[in-house]
């Protein structure tokens, strides 16, 4: 494999959680500390009305796509065959069915026939 796809998928994750992590920040910063548990009315509405939260989300659910990739590029490294990579529809219990081995999936009888 090509050692560009795990480089690929590590920058991709680290981009993901230093997003996810300067969306809590700024928010926090610039709205305040979070309400949640509180029962203060005044708090809740003064953070909720904010015009940055609605704009900092945008940016959080930007981190989605750095983190798609980070997902693609570990399920591309962590697959052990190329038919182990994205399996779909049918061939995916196919796929486990063989590399788990028949026994998971059907016991053997003589072993059940010994149980007591």
């Amino acid at each position: 494999m090509d050692r560009s796809v795990p480089r690929i998928g590590a920058w991709a994750g680290f981009i993901a959680v230093i997003g996810i992590m300067g969306y809590h920040i700024v928010l926090m910063l610039i709205a305040g500390p979070r309400v949640s548990g509180s029962t203060d009315a005044a708090a809740i509405a003064a953070y909720y009305s904010n015009e940055s939260i609605a704009i900092l989300g945008v940016g959080a659910i930007l981190v989605l796509v750095p983190f798609t990739v980070f997902l693609v590029a570990l399920r591309e490294v962590t697959g052990q065959t190329s038919t182990s990579r994205f399996p779909f529809g049918d061939h995916l219990a196919h796929t486990s069915a063989a590399r788990l081995g028949a026994s998971v999936f059907r016991p053997d009888p003589s072993v059940l026939a010994t149980s007591t």
